[in-house]
């Protein structure tokens, strides 16, 4: 409002200081196209005074300067005419509207699109003026209905511009509402329908045919799109790449992953830098560490720099980008930031992090030394040398970065770090600073010192007893492929034991820190995806807690034993893998993820000894029809809803992609369908989608339709898609099966979200979304721009809907009868209406309004 108003007091500024002369035409034009704008402002602001006063100078100096038939008086000409129409003196607008007739026809044809216009506006005010046969007479010369014109004379349709053709188009729809509301007055409401649907005619042949479809539930644009309704949108696709570009790891591409999503956390940041910094600084966080992954540290370390510019780092934020300078021989930045850790006041809390912050200093320090003294050394030598060596050296086939401290400085920290583990004398010692690396985040070196403890330790206390025999076998399992489909499961089983006995009564020992040591390994396997050394870990904590037991848990010694004995026996099947999860309390919730993952792992056929029924020589339909059985067990055994929604989804996309719809199935979508309320909107919408798509296939198969489904579905699909997504992704299927570690459906999930925000959106604000140099703004006007004559049009075809809808309930209501067929009528009208505003995502009040007139219409329908 402010930049309008700036805008216009600089406008009447410019009018003024323009001093113009009869000689000086381009000051005129100047002078009158000011005057001309500011009419138009004041007349779209009712300020009529204001108005009136500036049109007048207008006038004259056109008069004065121009001639009293100038083209450029018409615009004055139809500013009056609509200034009178706003204040209802219609006989004056008609006087402007003749005048603008007289001097437009000297420059233009009789049918040409300016003309037929005014036509159309003075046959809508004849129709104000209760004065039918006048309009008639105005809208048949705009129609180009009289007799009179020579037909050569009409301007051929494809010589109309795109502006003009509209605009006549939305003179025609006025025509005909204002011809519809004159015989309303006059009680014809039949004339009125009839006048009302050649509106619904024009806009058959404007807009696609599926707006006209009540079975089309998707939304057909973005409509009043402003900026918090883009923003809203564009934030749930960024989260959409960050989950696929977790799921997709190094396969993720630049528009599908990390890198699009941080392209868009970056446009919102840059718009409003408060609400989206911790995105931003998140993307650029998986970005690094998607790159130092891939080894590209150089990517790594800037993605890095951007987060610390963003926010305040942690310690292990800083230390993490210390490392990543000497990987890229940035030793001076990497000495800066450990002198930075050392100077805060917080590191002195931890005698161990200062060490290891210390050495490493003092290791960045002497690197710099090193690389100092070899520099001088190569410089003496370069000048030492003859000159076919100067050559040489400056050959660009030998880049001058590609030296041998720059391609050995990842050895030389692996090394360093090596030899600070080799170097603690104190076993205690060990311990710490392996805590203080998992501190910073190192996870590596933290998993190297707790082995080097637990190693110096075990010289000097007996060895592993209770279950020495069970980890031999388990260990000789590493080296083969037996039971590998199993053994994700297994340390999470022995996990659970190993708190239980934790939680137990223990004697205060040293041998507690080396049990502590096995379960902070077994941990850090795990999370290496070292399943075995994992479990192998977990045992020998197991062991040495069991040792130091005051409590009687006999109990969990015996669910060990059967535990091991059942993996070495190959005996650790699905099931029996469940019955230990329950024998170990486990929640209800991780039994729940647990069976999605086993069904998950039968859907893609990843378990063994499942039997070959059919004899093709492949158990992949097997496996699948066992993964819908699990699911199904899943839907009974859980009470979690995210669970039962992740169940139903994968029995979905089973039958969509490899099963015959059966009825089976459609038991499935009925008990789904009553649950769909406690869902989020995404997992509404993909649930719903593949419902729909299940029936459409069932209904084929049997060659009949259950319309009581399909209705059910329909309306659900209404509701559905009449609300906004909203940012509660941590609630949905998508993010529940990553839980679940079903990575496959979960991307599937992810991608189905993603064309879904994506729908209605042009390639090329695609395109801007996804360009890291393009704006919030640039992409804001890319979508409003193309859709505004969309839009317009969408609102006559629900206002037409609705008016057809008024005209019924009138008509019946004046009948001497009670005519049950025009409420019918009436009420089919409001539901397309309302139908097709809930597809437009039209404001809620306004939807409420029509469904009330419907459901009132629907109503006296069955009276």
């Amino acid at each position: 409002m402010s930049q309008n108003n700036g805008a216009l007091v600089e406008l009447r500024e410019l009018g003024k200081s323009l001093k113009v002369n009869g000689m000086d035409t381009k000051r005129v034009s100047l002078k009158v196209i000011v005057y001309d704008t500011l009419a138009r402002y004041y007349l779209t602001h009712q300020e009529y005074d204001l108005f009136d006063d500036i049109a007048e100078k207008s006038v004259i100096y056109k008069l004065r300067n121009f001639s009293q038939y100038h083209p450029s008086l018409v615009v004055n000409l139809k500013l009056m005419a609509e200034c009178n129409i706003q204040q209802s003196r219609y006989h004056e607008a008609l006087r402007f509207y003749e005048r603008a007739l007289e001097v437009q026809s000297l420059n233009l044809a009789i049918n040409h699109p300016q003309n037929r216009r005014i036509w159309y506006a003075m046959g809508d005010i004849y129709c104000k003026l209760d004065k039918l046969s006048n309009a008639r007479q105005k809208y048949d010369v705009a129609e180009n209905k009289n007799s009179d014109i020579d037909e050569d004379d009409i301007l051929p349709h494809e010589q109309i511009k795109y502006e003009e053709s509209m605009e006549i188009l939305i003179a025609q729809i006025s025509m005909h509402q204002h011809l519809a509301t004159l015989y309303a007055k006059q009680n014809e409401y039949e004339k009125a329908i009839s006048e009302t649907n050649d509106v619904l005619d024009l806009l058959k042949e404007q807009l696609p045919s599926t707006a006209f479809e009540m079975d089309d539930n998707k939304v057909l644009i973005q409509k009043n799109i402003d900026a918090s309704i883009l923003i809203n949108k564009l934030q749930l696709l960024a989260n959409c790449y960050l989950y696929l570009g977790d799921i997709l790891g190094s396969a993720q591409g630049d528009e599908m992953g990390y890198q699009a999503a941080l392209n868009i956390y970056e446009k919102l940041d840059h718009y409003n830098q408060k609400s989206f910094r911790h995105k931003l600084v998140l993307s650029y966080q998986k970005l690094s560490n998607y790159y130092e992954d891939l080894s590209n540290n150089s990517d790594a370390l800037e993605n890095l720099k951007e987060t610390i510019n963003l926010e305040k780092p942690s310690n292990a934020t800083l230390y993490r980008l210390a490392l990543l300078n000497i990987v890229c021989n940035e030793q001076d930045e990497a000495v800066t930031i450990f002198k930075q850790l050392l100077a805060n006041s917080s590191i002195n809390e931890s005698q161990e992090i200062k060490q290891i912050l210390q050495e490493n200093l003092e290791n960045a320090q002497r690197k710099i030394k090193s690389q100092r003294r070899n520099s001088i050394r190569l410089s003496s030598d370069f000048h030492d040398s003859g000159s076919s060596n100067t050559m040489a050296s400056s050959s660009p086939e030998l880049p001058t970065h590609a030296t041998t401290i720059s391609t050995t400085t990842e050895q030389e920290i692996k090394m360093d770090s090596d030899k600070n583990i080799e170097n603690t004398g104190d076993l205690s010692d060990d311990r710490a600073k392996a805590q203080a690396y998992s501190q910073l985040g190192d996870s590596k070196t933290s998993l190297k010192l707790y082995e080097k403890y637990i190693e110096n330790q075990n010289k000097n206390i007996p060895e592993l007893t209770i279950f020495k025999t069970q980890s031999q076998k388990i260990e000789q399992d590493m080296y083969m492929f037996d039971q590998q489909s199993v053994l994700i499961f297994f340390p999470k089983l022995l996990h659970s034991l190993v708190k239980k006995v934790r939680e137990a009564s223990l004697k205060n020992s040293d041998i507690l820190k080396i049990a502590d040591s096995y379960f902070q390994c077994a941990l850090l396997y795990d999370k290496l995806e070292m399943a075995l050394k994992s479990s192998l870990a977990y045992i020998s904590a197991f062991d040495r807690y069991l040792s130091k037991s005051t409590d009687n848990i006999e109990m969990l010694t015996d669910l060990m034993t059967k535990l091991l004995n059942s993996y070495i026996d190959h005996k650790l099947t699905p099931e029996r893998i469940l019955e230990f999860a329950g024998q170990l309390s486990w929640s209800s919730d991780d039994k729940s993820q647990m069976r999605l993952k086993i069904a998950a792992m039968y859907r893609d056929n990843d378990i063994d000894g499942v039997g070959d029924e059919d004899g093709d020589g492949d158990t992949s339909n097997e496996s699948r029809m066992i993964a819908v059985r699990w699911y199904r067990e899943c839907l009974v055994n859980t009470d979690k809803v995210l669970a039962k929604a992740a169940c139903y989804y994968n029995i979905l996309c089973l039958y969509e992609d490899h099963i015959y719809e059966d009825d089976v199935g459609k038991n499935d979508v009925n008990n789904m369908i009553n649950l769909l309320p406690e869902f989020s909107t995404f997992d509404r919408r993909v649930l719903l989608d593949l419902a729909c798509r299940f029936m459409r296939e069932y209904d084929n198969n049997i060659g009949d339709c259950d319309k009581k489904t399909n209705d059910q579905l329909q309306e659900l699909v209404k509701t559905s898609y009449s609300k906004n997504f909203t940012e509660n992704d941590e609630f949905t299927i998508g993010y529940y099966l990553i839980k679940c570690d079903d990575l496959s459906s979960a991307e599937k999930y992810w991608n189905s979200i993603v064309k879904q925000l994506e729908y209605g959106i042009s390639s090329q604000v695609l395109s801007l979304i996804h360009d890291s140099h393009s704006t919030f703004d640039q992409i804001l006007y890319a979508v409003k721009y193309p859709e505004k004559d969309i839009i317009l049009l969408f609102d006559h075809l629900t206002k037409a809907y609705e008016t057809i809808g008024d005209y019924y309930i009138l008509q019946a209501k004046s009948s001497q009868t009670i005519n049950k067929d025009g409420f019918k009528q009436a009420s089919s009208m409001y539901k397309l209406a309302a139908h097709l505003m809930k597809r437009l995502n039209s404001d809620t009040n306004i939807i409420n309004k029509v469904e009330k007139k419907y459901q009132e219409a629907a109503f006296q329908a069955k009276q």
